[in-house]
């Protein structure tokens, strides 16, 4: 039986590390909008005098690179989350009753309170429920980047999107005119995609490669 001042600091210590893992999903996403950015403009400035055939060439390279580090960021949190997750499994071994209500609290966070009834058939004791949270479609941790796949995906469309509005508005030379459509057609993307998957931090994902994109057209081609 917990005390209450025992309890008072584990609530705070799961708040403290929720917010450490919430700022360690914000550094990768901050870093690869980075990334982006500046990937994005030195294709650009090697890419004048612009042409049709080489900005549809440079926005399918841009989705491509979208794709691949961001399924390198997302591999990276899968083996977090992987840790996290043996972690807490070697946790609930300890008393097989209170496993049963973690389990399903760590369901519920990870928005499937539905999926609690396999609580009862699920044994604490084998490494299936690890493998059942890693092929979760909501992601590993209730902070956690989604899926590897689900990840690259994000990354493609959103590159895509915004590279093509980058193509466009430098081929006809209006790229602020362009910038309102790169967020409009880049958040109906991302919402569409996210709700798709059931996830909002896939959403934010594409709307952010979207403006990254167009940030890039205006940084380096606005004469």
């Amino acid at each position: 039986m917990l005390t209450e001042p025992s309890y008072a600091l584990e609530e705070q210590a799961e708040q403290e590390k929720e917010e450490a893992s919430l700022w360690a999903v914000l550094s990768q996403l901050y870093l690869d909008a980075g990334i982006h950015l500046l990937f994005s403009g030195l294709v650009l400035m090697l890419a004048r005098p612009p042409s049709l055939r080489r900005f549809l060439s440079i926005s399918f390279c841009l989705a491509l690179w979208g794709c691949a580090f961001s399924f390198w960021l997302a591999q990276l949190s899968m083996q977090r989350a992987h840790s996290i997750l043996e972690q807490e499994l070697a946790r609930i071994r300890v008393n097989r009753k209170q496993a049963k209500s973690d389990l399903r609290t760590i369901f519920a966070q990870l928005g499937e309170p539905a999926a609690s009834q396999f609580v009862d058939i699920i044994s604490t004791d084998d490494f299936t429920f690890v493998k059942l949270l890693l092929s979760g479609r909501h992601g590993l941790h209730p902070h956690s980047l989604p899926h590897p796949s689900q990840h690259a995906l994000a990354g493609f469309c959103g590159s895509l999107i915004g590279s093509a509005c980058v193509a466009l508005s430098s081929i006809f030379r209006f790229p602020l005119a362009l910038f309102p459509s790169a967020l409009c057609i880049g958040g109906l993307g991302g919402y569409i995609l996210g709700k798709a998957y059931r996830n909002d931090l896939l959403s934010s994902f594409v709307w952010m490669a979207s403006i990254v994109e167009m940030i890039a057209a205006i940084i380096f081609l606005t004469e």
